[in-house]
């Protein structure tokens, strides 16, 4: 068989091509992850991101500083109020069951810094996070009038708001104030004051402004405004915020209300008028606080999965629907279970395919309710990640590429029953419709299924699963989701693909049948972040 040549003319006449007229091979550049600590490069998304009408805004609880609540020994106000710590509530139990992560906790400040406050710079690392996960603001829980530092709410806020203009994001993340409608901020004797203070925030650069030049002003569970000594009906809550609304435009500002409902039913039903009835005259849109187990959130009812729809064909305006990774509350002794990494992904399923308008993550850092995508000691980066994963594939409308194979895995560190606490304190008892169950899960990104196996190991038993449809969870090709056992001892998973492991992740959190007390907190540990030297 003859061998075809290259021909070059070179000299004037043509010559065979000889390794001597080849050029010096010069190798392609190195491909450089953008996102090495995600499956998927979100920064060349940014612009599509920005570009979309979806909004993502975590809720913000102002009293949870990176440090504490205004003190300025940052560790020592989250470890007293840890199990073991020296600062117990009256029941006998501890506050938290986790803390925010900070990598460079002992270098942080706690003095100013070139006349710049230090807690204006722990904010400002905090929107960072935000910012890099591709969320758009953030919805502090305006909580009190109480102006300054330390225990006053509206203090915390303005330096919320500070630390964007302190890194000049204001063009890029905005803060939509939220008024919570369930504490003295809301009382009537407490209104003019509001009105003052929203006048006074109104002409910061930070806040969250409608294209109509209106500043959006949400209210968390609008419905427990407090009229005079009682909880105000329909109609004393529907004149308390026209009201408020009245007065800010007579003051010169124009607000429009996002009203987010926390009890139910908020929709009409055949018993009577729901309280979104009542408030819209006077609502710009509408949303849920949501439910905190994925049984609940994924139930296509009015209430939850269904409540976007009905929101648009019956009021024809937005729509906030909440995401939320968990639910544990010690000082409340209640739970909700979910189910590992379900209730994030069923509050993202129904948030995309429902037809949500903005996301409401709840929340940011709240620690007393454990429900809280903020770097933390337990869960890592790994909530905020996938809420950069789900978030950007709702904005662009299509699910991102896997770059970078990825393993997540999420369990509690005791079973449901069949344990001995070291200390004993009031036990959570479950709520919500989900039934408790003693699990690991192993939520798993993959470039390739061809010649994959995923390994999970719990109490050192393990378990091989080969990806297929049957355990394809929400997301796209290459998303999947297993499940095991929790068994007592450490926990593991792999990604083995044509013999050779890509991939793997080892909990730091063992499975005891000894806790120091009950503790319901899921923990979260993600593969990616542990080969770039987190701990989770």
């Amino acid at each position: 068989m003859s061998t075809i040549r290259p021909w070059v003319f070179t000299e004037g006449e043509w010559r065979r091509r000889g390794l001597d007229d080849l050029p010096d091979y010069v190798p392609p550049p190195p491909v450089v992850a953008l996102n090495p600590e995600l499956p998927f490069e979100l920064e060349p998304l940014r612009a599509e991101m920005a570009a979309s009408p979806h909004k993502v805004l975590p809720h913000y609880f102002v009293s949870f500083e990176l440090g504490g609540d205004g003190g300025a020994n940052t560790v020592n106000w989250y470890l007293n109020r840890l199990p073991g710590g020296s600062i117990r509530e009256s029941d006998g139990d501890w506050l938290l069951r986790d803390r925010p992560y900070d990598p460079w906790e002992a270098q942080r400040p706690r003095t100013n810094v070139g006349g710049v406050s230090w807690r204006i710079l722990d904010r400002a690392w905090q929107i960072e996070q935000a910012m890099a996960a591709g969320c758009d603001g953030f919805f502090p829980d305006w909580l009190n009038l109480n102006d300054g530092t330390g225990d006053n709410r509206t203090g915390q806020v303005r330096q919320l708001l500070d630390a964007v203009v302190h890194l000049g994001v204001q063009d890029r993340f905005k803060i939509a104030l939220m008024i919570d409608g369930n504490t003295s901020i809301s009382q009537a004797a407490n209104l003019a004051g509001l009105v003052a203070k929203t006048v006074e925030f109104s002409i910061h650069p930070a806040v969250w402004r409608l294209p109509d030049g209106r500043l959006l002003v949400a209210v968390y569970m609008p419905e427990g405004a407090a009229v005079s000594t009682h909880q105000g009906t329909p109609a004393e809550v529907l004149a308390h915020w026209t009201a408020y609304r009245d007065q800010c435009a007579t003051a010169g500002v124009q607000v429009a209300l996002w009203f987010c409902y926390q009890r139910g039913p908020w929709y009409g039903n055949a018993t009577g008028q729901g309280l979104a009835q009542t408030l819209d005259p006077i609502a710009y849109a509408h949303g849920r606080w949501g439910s905190r187990n994925p049984v609940e959130t994924s139930n296509p009812n009015i209430q939850n999965a269904g409540a976007a729809a009905y929101c648009h064909t019956t009021f024809g305006k937005p729509f906030l629907n909440h995401v939320s990774p968990q639910s544990d509350r010690p000082n409340n002794d209640k739970y909700e279970e979910a189910r590992g990494f379900e209730q994030m992904i069923e509050s993202w399923r129904t948030t995309i395919n429902g037809g949500a308008d903005w996301a409401q993550v709840a929340t940011w850092n709240d620690y007393t309710e454990g429900a809280m995508v903020d770097p933390s000691a337990s869960g890592g980066w790994v909530w905020l990640d996938l809420c950069a994963y789900y978030g950007a594939a709702w904005k662009i409308g299509y699910w991102p590429t896997i770059e970078r194979d990825a393993l997540y895995l999420a369990h509690r560190i005791h079973p449901i029953s069949g344990y001995t606490e070291q200390i004993t304190v009031p036990d959570q008892t479950r709520h919500g419709s989900t039934p408790e169950v003693d699990i690991v899960q192993a939520l798993v990104f993959l470039t390739s299924t061809a010649g994959t196996v995923v390994r999970v190991t719990s109490g050192g038993v393990t378990t091989e699963f080969t990806p297929s449809t049957g355990n394809a969870t929400f997301g796209g090709t290459g998303v999947h989701l297993f499940t095991v056992p929790l068994r007592t001892g450490t926990v593991s998973a792999e990604i083995v693909r044509s013999g050779a492991t890509v991939a793997r992740v080892d909990s730091p959190h063992a499975v005891t049948l000894t806790p120091l007390v009950q503790d319901m907190h899921y923990r979260a540990v993600s593969s990616l972040r542990q080969q770039l030297g987190s701990p989770a």
